[in-house]
């Protein structure tokens, strides 16, 4: 459900760092014993509590002999009572990168009729890009610059639901991939969209070298990557 209790902060972490494999999780400073979560790549945790306050988190990794490296370190965060985290990792020029975001806690007036959708751009070695409605030939998100977020969108579901949707990587106004989302779990977008009501699309980068999204629903615990169709 959306919101922890007061005094508790709930916190999700996906992996996107195509050339990371499995990670540990945990609090900055703490060994093994105390780890989070372990993660692979493409995976993510349902949201977990966390008391209210400073955190840091280490992303540690294991090689074949079992030595750990702290990949990275999150900054301290001042998780706010009653407020929703989602930690993000990534590839950032080769850097595994770890970006936090808060969850919308917007109450939409009419969850059956629209639905609150942000774009992050996590595709290394793609310059600035612009997401579109492709169907309705709209840019949802525009100049959206890598490694940063837009800000959340308030979509009517009659939108929403178009089943494709492209990023525009040269600037030329029209999408160089695209992502056909229908059908997906045996319900087209709209059942989805319509039970989620706060969305999240990241786009990234596989380790064939091309961008893919990733569609999280924070609220529905579910998650999905989506590799792209040929580009047009």
């Amino acid at each position: 459900e959306e919101g922890a209790e007061y005094g508790v902060s709930t916190v999700a972490i996906i992996h996107l760092f195509e050339d990371a494999g499995v990670v540990d999780v945990r609090p900055s400073g703490t060994d093994s014993d105390s780890n989070i979560t372990t993660i692979d790549y493409l995976q993510y945790t349902y949201r977990f509590d966390a008391d209210s306050g400073p955190m840091a988190l280490d992303v540690v990794m294991t090689d074949d002999l079992g030595n750990e490296t702290i990949a990275f370190t999150t900054p301290e965060l001042m998780l706010m009572p009653n407020m929703d985290y989602t930690a993000v990792a990534f590839n950032n020029a080769g850097v595994l990168d770890v970006a936090v975001q808060t969850v919308s806690s917007e109450t939409l007036v009419d969850p059956s009729l629209s639905t609150l959708v942000r774009a992050s751009h996590f595709a290394n070695g793609v310059g600035q890009v612009d997401i579109w409605d492709v169907t309705n030939s709209a840019a949802l998100f525009a100049d959206l610059d890598f490694g940063t977020s837009s800000d959340y969108l308030d979509i009517a579901l009659t939108d929403a639901t178009a089943q494709t949707v492209g990023l525009d990587a040269d600037d030329d106004g029209t999408s160089d991939f695209i992502w056909s989302f229908y059908d997906r779990y045996g319900a087209d977008m709209a059942a989805i969209i319509d039970s989620a009501e706060v969305v999240d699309l990241y786009a990234f980068m596989t380790p064939s070298g091309l961008p893919a999204m990733y569609i999280y629903y924070p609220y529905y615990d579910s998650a999905d990557a989506v590799v792209s169709d040929l580009p047009e």
